[in-house]
């Protein structure tokens, strides 16, 4: 009777093993995907901050050279008044 309680306990117990095995790889799959997930939301996020950036630079390139060209401008007007009087 000893050796029949210590094979079905065995059994039970290969059983629940079985069992947690398989809900732990249900866990992993989950877990894979979420990360997948937010891998694309980083790299999606990472290329949206790159045309942020590159529009930035773009617009104080622009800025800049308004800038300059209102300076260039100013200075015209400057030694216009300068002639005129």
């Amino acid at each position: 009777m000893l050796r029949i309680n210590s094979v079905s306990q065995t059994l039970s117990k290969c059983c629940e093993l079985e069992q947690t095995v398989e809900h732990l790889e249900r866990i992993r799959q989950r877990q894979a995907s979420k990360m997948a997930d937010l891998i694309a939301e980083a790299q999606v996020f990472g290329s949206e901050s790159r045309e942020t950036k590159l529009r930035s630079e773009e617009m104080v390139r622009n800025l800049s050279e308004d800038l300059r060209l209102t300076k260039h401008a100013l200075e015209q007007v400057r030694n216009s008044e300068r002639e005129v009087r």
